[in-house]
């Protein structure tokens, strides 16, 4: 994952991001990862599957699925403002090029959307 963490980066940063974000783009790649993936707290679990649950996407294989959930980890994890959707659309997709990260959204997705 280092890799996908050390490439990103967004022309578009909001102004009112905190100042980690504005002067390092790739720590909110990092936020949403440690939220998503690397740290699955119970309330970011419980938020995943949220999403999976009122998503019309079947899996968490699509770029469309991916985003959504970035952008509620943003909004109700990180507690910001939002994000531009292109800088939600190239955080989920450094997420899908990691295999063990897409690998384990889509386990979760999965059981989340099972159980409806």
């Amino acid at each position: 994952m280092g890799s996908q963490r050390e490439e990103f980066q967004s022309d578009a940063v909001p102004e009112y991001l905190p100042e980690m974000f504005t002067e390092h783009p790739s720590e909110i790649l990092e936020a949403v990862l440690r939220e998503t993936i690397d740290e699955l707290s119970r309330d970011s679990l419980e938020l995943v599957m949220q999403v999976a649950k009122s998503s019309n996407q079947q899996t968490a294989n699509s770029l469309q699925a991916v985003q959504e959930i970035v952008e509620r980890v943003v909004s109700q994890r990180l507690k910001l403002p939002g994000i531009p959707r292109s800088m939600a659309r190239n955080i989920a997709q450094a997420i899908l090029e990691t295999p063990e990260a897409a690998e384990k959204l889509d386990r979760i997705w999965q059981e989340a959307r099972a159980r409806e």
